[in-house]
């Protein structure tokens, strides 16, 4: 993986979708609410972790949103040290071809 990631796969190949804003808490909030939101988390050195819907809410409060970086931050610049445990996530939103369901990529920054 490099990072901002570029393409989107899973475990039978490329996915056909394409990346588009950054996120924030809210906006992720609403998505989960919503209930048709996939999670996947990205990691240099790592492919691609999809993460099941019964596992997301539970991820999203414990893992990733107390290190979510702001949409600003994410253009501008952050420090770690601002994070728990010194690293952090960004979130995009990607979207596939004739489909509702918005997939949330969360980059992690260590």
């Amino acid at each position: 993986m490099r990072a901002p990631l570029e393409e989107l796969w899973d475990a039978s190949g490329r996915v056909d979708a394409t990346r588009g804003n950054t996120l924030g808490a809210e906006d992720i909030t609403t998505r989960l609410r919503a209930g048709n939101v996939r999670f996947v988390v990205a990691e240099l050195g790592a492919a691609p972790r999809w993460i099941s819907v019964s596992e997301a809410f539970d991820l999203w409060k414990q893992e990733l949103k107390p290190r979510l970086v702001s949409p600003p931050a994410a253009k501008t610049g952050f420090f770690l040290s601002d994070f728990p445990d010194e690293y952090a996530y960004v979130a995009t939103e990607w979207r596939q071809p004739g489909s509702d369901a918005p997939i949330v990529v969360f980059e992690r920054h260590h």
